[in-house]
């Protein structure tokens, strides 16, 4: 069994090696000096953790405060930064537990939407978002010249 909770520092070891699952291209030091920015806001910058019966942190949801999101109604909006649950654990509801989390969480702040994002070739991200309820608002590229 297992259960959801906000972060506790005794979590950050295992936090900061899923980001680096989640987001491989990132160095680890970059990772660990974002994890003690957001530490800082749990206000704005909430994070919610499922943990098993070991007290082992098998998954993450990163949240913050966004002043724009494109098609959204409101602001600011929650909108999730990042979401992982370790491979063993996906398939159980973990990862529809911490965004359930994120919703009660951001209801309770008064808000009345929360927002997401994925790229184009995260197909599989596609197919969690659309499970989990969220509805596709835009698809754009973004283009860049150098000058």
């Amino acid at each position: 069994m297992w259960e959801v909770d906000t972060i506790k520092d005794k979590d950050h070891q295992q936090w900061l090696l899923m980001r680096h699952r989640l987001w491989p291209e990132s160095e680890l030091e970059e990772l660990a000096q974002e994890i003690k920015a957001i530490a800082k806001q749990p206000d704005t910058q909430p994070v919610f953790v499922v943990r098993n019966s070991q007290q082992e942190v098998i998954g993450f949801l990163e949240a913050s405060l966004r002043d724009y999101v494109d098609g959204c109604k409101s602001s600011p909006v929650p909108f999730i930064e990042g979401i992982y649950v370790k491979p063993n654990h996906r398939h159980q509801g973990v990862g529809k537990a911490l965004v359930e989390t994120m919703i009660t969480w951001a209801k309770n702040q008064g808000f009345i939407e929360i927002a997401s994002d994925t790229t184009f070739e995260n197909t599989l991200s596609q197919t969690v978002h659309q499970h989990l309820g969220f509805e596709a608002i835009e698809r754009i590229i973004i283009w860049r010249k150098s000058i």
